[in-house]
Order: structure tokens, then C-alpha cells, then sequence
């Protein structure tokens, strides 16, 4: 069975043209981690099943898809679902092979759309795993097939387990005649999405970079925003944050060298292209790229502001504002802690812990039970809120912010130790690890730093 790694694919594939690749092309690109599943996708997949069919089943039936880098087993069954079909079931088959005492539900869903084709291999799934035939039975009852050999079936389990037999039987009579409803896939997937590109060698991510797609070359640029730039890097963002045709990817250049702005050269390079930017959205991204060097330049500040005032622009904006760590910017945090958008209560409530804005650190509380933005005000309630700036005074606030937060994990209380760390670092106590923004996944020590310093994790909040 070949494994993706090594078939021939040209990459990265734009999503203008997914509509002109063949399907088995596109589904290998996705298992090398070149595109991501999203709707412009599944149109490329299904709104022409008649052509699609064979490359997606090829795929699904030929493929090692536990060596590839991305596991596309459960988009796999959704597509097929949606396009049932019979040559679809050694790969079905396999799936529920490889999770016997757990079927996944997408696989049940690929077969009872299959229907009466998907009895067989059912059967003699059930046969060849008899730990597992009550499980298998269940899935071959939903079928509603009346069969001998179900019959059969149901005997043997009900010589271990009568009331597992009478269970099965009641399923089996429940969908007998049922109509099965066509399988709607597209709620499971955003209409845009892109490919984590953090997982690619560093010659395919290269290649995004000279993609004629600004999308691409923008998830491309974006993998490389928390590296340690080498020379060579360096002056290939340089040069696309001067020429590169599209705005958007030119901001985000200029923004992924802000690790090298000590170098007055490229520090030269983004006030340059600061006054120049074309649009709000390349302006911003510029000025944080130029926040580490010139925080409070008239330029920078300026651009802050007036992004701030374009809705497309404020998540931005006020992330500026708390990377710069002046609290002239509390009023703006205040704002919008309570906000709609809950992109902008992360960035406000980040700004209420690096601005150190103690009297908002009370409107933090409620967050504390808000899963999504739980480790967010944790770490920032630890950065603002009044406590004696000593080990034993900041332990101190660390029991009544695990009591305010009904305890805390093991997560939770690394994300408080290290904001605590950092207190007492900025205090001058004692020279500890620096704080970084928390995220709502752990950080690996080879991952890139979340602080936005443009080091790995293990040298920089993680050393």
C-alpha cells in the first residue's frame, strides 16, 4: 500500500483550480498537509460525483492512511456518505477494523447509505471479531436487511447475552423499510480554511512562498512568523515585504520580520514601508512588525489608532496595543471585554494582563468559567490584579485565583505559575522565565513562541 509521501502531486494546488485537478490529487495534497478541507474542496469532490467517484475511492481503498502526515480517515467517510458507494467498502471496513470496540459513527453513516452491498463484509467482520460481534451487530441491525444469516447472528450473541440479542432485534424492526436522508456534509466545514503548514519541510513551505496565489503565499509566510530567521530567510521576507504584489502579503512579511528589528536595516525597510502601505491592513501588520523597536514613534501609533477605527482592523489594532505595553491604551481594552466578537475579548482581556490594567481585573472573573477563555484570564488576572509583588505574596493571589476558578489543572496552573514568574522578574525580585500570551493548545518546546518574539518556545518563554 503506497503512502502519500512518495506520490507524485503538484503543490501546492491553488483553490482557483481544484475544480480542474483530479480528485485523487487533491485528496493526496490534503494528506500531505498542502491544503485543508474546507467547502471549496468538497464542491471539487462532489458537485461532479461522476468524475470524482473513482479518484476518491482509489484513494480511500489504496492509501496507508495511518503513515500519512494528515489523517483524512474521517473526511474520507463523510465524502463517501455523501457519494455512497459500494468500491467504498474495503475502506470502510478497514476503518472499523482499526477502532473495533468504538466504530466511528462516520463509518456507520458511509454504511447505511451503502445499504444492502455493506451486509457481507459486515457479517464477516462480525465473524472475525467475535469480541466485537455485538458492536458489529448493532451497526448490521441499523441496516433493517432481514437475512437469515442476521438471524443467525443474533442467536449467537444472545447465547452470551439474551438482553443484547432482544436489543439488537428491537434496532433490526425499528429500520426495516426505513428511507435513509441524503448525508449533509457541508455543515461540518468552514467555507475557507488552510493547511497547518507548521508540520511541511521547509522546502514545501518554501513553495507556498512562490506560489502565484496571494492566499497561499500569505499561509506561507504566516508558517514562518515565530521561526528563527536565518540570513537567507531574512532577506527573502525582506523582499517580499517590499514587492510582493499583494498588500495583505507584504503586511504580514514585513510583521514576520519583527525579530530582526534590532537590525537597523530592516528597521529602515518597515518605516519605509509603513508610510508607503496601500492599505489599513498592510499598515497594521507593518506597525507590529516595527512594535519591538519604535513602540511609541508618531507612525506606529498613528496606525494603531486608525485601524482601530476600521472594524476589519480592530482585532489588530488592539493587539498592537497591548504589545506595546503601554497602559495608555487601558481605555480601549476596557472597551470591549465584554464585546460581541470574541476575538476581541482575547485581545482585550490579554490587554488587561500585559497593560496591567488592575482595576478591570474584577470583569476578568466571569471568564474564569468560560471554557473558551478560561487560560486567557488566568494568565492576565495573574499579570493585573493587586498583590504583594513577592513569591509569598503572589502565591498568595495564586490560591485565590484557583478558588475564584474552582481549581485549577495542570495546564492552568503552569499558565499562573508562569505569570507569576513573570512578576516577580519585572519587580526585580528575581530573574525567571518571561511570560507569553497563552493559547488554548499547550506549546511545544520546538514550536514557535506565542509571545511573538520570532524564537522557538525552548528559547525563548520555554527556556
Amino acid at each position: 500500500m503506497p503512502r502519500v509521501g512518495a506520490l507524485p502531486t503538484d503543490v501546492p494546488i491553488a483553490p482557483e483550480d481544484y475544480s480542474k485537478t483530479d480528485s485523487y490529487e487533491l485528496l493526496a495534497a490534503a494528506a500531505r498537509g498542502h491544503l485543508a478541507f474546507d467547502q471549496r474542496l468538497l464542491h471539487a469532490l462532489l458537485d461532479d460525483p461522476a468524475r470524482a467517484r473513482e479518484g476518491i475511492v482509489k484513494f480511500a481503498v489504496t492509501i496507508d492512511h495511518s503513515e500519512t502526515r494528515v489523517d483524512l480517515s474521517v473526511d474520507l467517510m463523510n465524502v463517501l456518505a455523501a457519494i455512497p458507494t459500494p468500491e467504498a467498502l474495503p475502506f470502510v471496513m478497514n476503518e472499523i477494523r482499526r477502532f473495533p470496540d468504538e466504530i466511528p459513527d462516520e463509518a456507520v453513516e458511509v454504511i447505511v447509505r451503502i445499504g444492502h452491498p455493506a451486509l457481507e463484509p459486515l457479517l464477516d467482520l462480525a465473524r472475525g471479531l467475535p469480541d466485537n460481534a455485538a458492536e458489529i451487530g448493532f451497526h448490521i441491525a441499523a441496516l433493517g436487511i432481514k437475512d437469515d444469516r442476521v438471524e443467525d447472528l443474533f442467536k449467537k450473541i444472545g447465547e452470551q447475552d439474551k438482553a443484547e440479542e432482544e436489543f439488537l432485534r428491537e434496532i433490526h424492526q425499528a429500520h426495516m423499510g426505513e428511507q435513509v436522508e441524503p448525508y449533509d456534509i457541508w455543515g461540518a466545514y468552514p467555507h475557507h480554511d488552510g493547511p497547518d503548514l507548521s508540520t511541511l519541510p521547509t522546502a514545501e513551505r518554501e513553495q507556498f512562498l512562490e506560489s502565484r496565489s496571494a492566499e497561499l503565499r500569505a499561509l506561507g509566510v504566516e508558517s514562518w512568523e515565530f521561526e528563527d530567521l536565518d540570513r537567507r530567510m531574512t532577506s527573502r521576507f525582506v523582499a517580499m515585504a517590499q514587492h510582493d504584489p499583494d498588500p495583505h502579503v507584504r503586511g504580514l512579511a514585513a510583521r514576520t520580520l519583527r525579530g530582526q528589528i534590532e537590525d537597523p536595516a530592516i528597521r529602515v525597510v518597515l518605516e519605509q514601508r509603513l508610510a508607503a502601505a496601500e492599505t489599513i491592513e498592510e499598515r497594521i501588520q507593518v506597525a507590529i512588525g516595527l512594535i519591538a523597536g519604535l513602540p511609541d514613534s508618531a507612525g506606529v501609533r498613528e496606525t494603531i489608532l486608525a485601524a482601530y477605527e476600521e472594524p476589519r482592523t480592530r482585532r489588530q489594532a488592539l493587539e498592537a496595543m497591548w504589545l506595546t505595553h503601554d497602559g495608555k491604551y487601558g481605555r480601549y481594552m476596557e472597551a470591549h471585554l465584554e464585546d460581541p466578537d470574541p476575538a476581541l475579548i482575547h485581545e482585550a482581556i490579554y490587554g488587561v494582563g500585559f497593560l496591567r490594567l488592575r482595576h478591570l481585573v474584577g470583569r476578568l472573573e466571569p471568564y474564569f468559567h468560560a471554557e473558551d477563555l478560561r487560560l486567557f484570564a488566568l494568565q492576565s488576572y495573574m499579570l493585573a490584579a493587586p498583590a504583594e509583588e513577592s513569591r509569598f505574596g503572589l502565591k498568595q493571589l495564586e490560591s485565590r485565583v484557583a478558588k475564584l476558578a474552582g481549581g485549577l489543572n495542570e495546564e492552568e496552573q503552569e499558565v499562573v505559575r508562569r505569570a507569576m514568574e513573570h512578576r516577580l522578574e519585572m519587580a526585580g525580585r528575581e530573574v525567571a522565565v518571561p511570560v507569553t500570551p497563552v493559547r488554548s493548545e499547550k506549546v511545544g518546546r520546538n514550536d514557535p513562541c506565542p509571545c511573538g518574539s520570532g524564537k522557538k518556545y525552548k528559547k525563548c518563554c520555554g527556556g
